[in-house]
């Protein structure tokens, strides 16, 4: 009886590891078909998972603005200077700026400044124009939001850029800057 038992034996586990191959090549399919294992329905939970892992990546949170500073968009006749390589926020002062533009901002009373957007992960506003819509501080500790305009019609060899001017005493030197659109969609920051 020894040896009967010891080949039922054998045989039962090399067909439950049949089984249980069989079944782990086929848990994808009843698991995207909505049956589940045990008869639970795993497609709800699924659609659940999902919108809980997109939730916190898309929503930003709202920086709220406490006071409106006023700014002032200057405008190129004859074309810009050469802008930076890289985009990203720069600032211009009276001791800190290329001699393109030692007439152009007023250094003893503003700053000028520049928003130049990377033309490489924001490639889809090359060749707009982009015009500061409001510049504001924040209700969190030295940061500052500027909120823009973006429309075709620029140069499309150029990504969008801005040059405009703020008050020393409105803007500090050493702020933190975020770039927004009017519709909310960040640019830099």
């Amino acid at each position: 009886m020894g040896l009967w038992n010891h080949r039922i034996f054998s045989w039962i586990g090399f067909v439950m590891a049949i089984v249980l191959l069989t079944g782990m090549s086929s848990c994808d399919q009843w698991i995207e078909t909505g049956k589940g294992w045990f008869g639970f329905d795993t497609k709800e939970k699924k659609q659940t998972d999902q919108k809980a892992k997109k939730s916190p990546s898309t929503e930003q949170p709202k920086i709220a603005e406490t006071k409106q500073i006023s700014s002032t968009t200057i405008d190129w006749i004859n074309g810009p200077p050469p802008l930076p390589d890289h985009g990203g926020v720069y600032l211009y002062t009276q001791k800190d700026h290329p001699a393109e533009l030692d007439n152009v901002f007023r250094y003893q009373s503003h700053n000028g400044w520049l928003i130049l957007l990377d033309r490489y992960t924001l490639s889809k506003y090359m060749g707009y124009k982009m015009q500061v819509k409001r510049v504001a501080k924040t209700d969190q500790p030295n940061l500052y939001k500027i909120v823009v305009s973006l429309t075709p019609g620029g140069d499309t060899t150029q990504p969008a850029f801005c040059f405009f001017e703020v008050s020393k005493s409105d803007l500090p030197e050493k702020a933190r800057i975020i770039v927004e659109t009017e519709k909310g969609e960040l640019l830099i920051g």
